[in-house]
């Protein structure tokens, strides 16, 4: 099994207040005396607070019965964290806190792909990306209950073929191009026609 580990991205606050006071000799003499009484006195401040941002893969299949005509259970091939790409990070902030450049739809697109990777956080593409026997880039389904710290973008492949070594995937923000967010990898799996591939991405923010 190979994953890949992402660093939390963490937003931290910075806020400063400077005040200019006119330097008559009355004003000095008050801060003087504030000094006095309150060494640590100062009129700048600092408020930090740290958050984090984290992704998580979750990899289920799932074999299709030939002769029952019917589906086994969703059995778990992989679970780790995944990697958040430099773009992504940049998308995060131009959605939440720009006024230009804000696009019309979320990071909610999987692609898969048969090339064993290796995700780094300057990657733009995810390198050799399905585009047939069932595993062209979908939409997930996203899901988000109100005041929780997490969401999940759900996405099932069903493999129209036989498809070998399917083993890595990423989140774009388009059915084709835009912006990849995500990047993981999960163990690699064959499948026969009817097999599905479920994807869950989970984002955390802490």
């Amino acid at each position: 099994m190979v994953s890949s580990v992402n660093e939390p991205f963490k937003i931290t606050e910075d806020v400063k207040a400077n005040v200019k006071r006119f330097n008559s000799l009355s004003s000095r003499l008050e801060r003087w005396a504030k000094r006095i009484d309150r060494p640590f006195y100062r009129f700048t401040e600092k408020a930090e607070e740290r958050h984090g941002i984290k992704g998580h893969v979750t990899a289920n299949v799932r074999r299709w019965n030939e002769k029952t005509k019917s589906y086994g259970e969703w059995i778990t091939v992989d679970d780790h964290d995944n990697l958040v790409t430099n773009a992504g990070k940049d998308y995060f902030f131009i959605q939440c806190y720009q006024t230009t450049g804000i696009a019309a739809n979320g990071i909610n697109y999987q692609a898969v792909t048969t090339t064993a990777i290796t995700p780094a956080v300057g990657d733009t593409t995810l390198s050799g990306e399905m585009t047939t026997l069932g595993f062209s880039r979908a939409q997930g389904t996203y899901a988000h209950t109100v005041a929780t710290n997490t969401c999940t973008i759900t996405t099932t492949f069903t493999a129209t073929g036989a498809a070998t070594n399917v083993q890595a995937g990423g989140l774009f923000s388009a059915a084709s191009a835009g912006t990849m967010g995500h990047e993981f990898t999960f163990t690699a799996t064959t499948f026969a026609t009817n097999d599905q591939l479920q994807l869950i991405v989970t984002v955390t923010y802490t």
